[in-house]
């Protein structure tokens, strides 16, 4: 298991490219060496990536689910579309994680939703419900209740709302 210690270091050491947050999720980028273009590493800045993630289209998608989620889950933000490398860095990250997908109950959530289940068919889909159209829009004790159908712990006062 590498810490955050250890990444430390290897950033400070990194000669070649420069370091910043990537805005998919808590962690920093995979440190590149630019003359051979190999990944090195990704790790999260709480040492490692949890066992639960959710997928989440928007920020404002991201903030909802969080302030609802009781239980240590990491949520990575599309921001609405996905290229197919970051793609395949997503399902080569996450391979071992209970991964699940909560989009928009729209035209684009659909469209990732259908990107995902093709190429990441392992990751559990969650639905909202098709009268609120956005996760952003969703009532919480909604959300709540599809993440509690998912057997994600969360905040019980977010199901008293309902």
């Amino acid at each position: 298991m590498v810490k955050w210690q250890d990444i430390h270091t290897i950033i400070k050491n990194n000669e070649y490219g420069k370091v910043r947050k990537s805005p998919y999720l808590n962690v920093y980028p995979p440190i590149v060496d630019r003359k051979n273009y190999n990944s090195v590493q990704v790790i999260r800045m709480n040492d490692e990536l949890t066992e639960k993630v959710i997928i989440v289209e928007g920020t404002t998608d991201k903030r909802k689910v969080q302030a609802i989620v009781r239980e240590p889950v990491d949520i990575i933000c599309t921001n609405g579309t996905i290229g197919i490398t970051k793609l395949d860095e997503l399902i080569d990250m996450l391979y071992d994680k209970d991964v699940f997908i909560l989009v928009d109950a729209d035209a684009a959530g659909e469209k990732l939703r259908k990107q995902f289940k093709k190429e990441f068919p392992e990751a559990e889909h969650l639905y909202i419900d098709r009268m609120y159209r956005e996760v952003a829009t969703a009532p919480e004790h909604h959300i709540a209740s599809v993440l509690l159908g998912a057997n994600i712990d969360v905040y019980t006062e977010f199901l008293d709302k309902g």
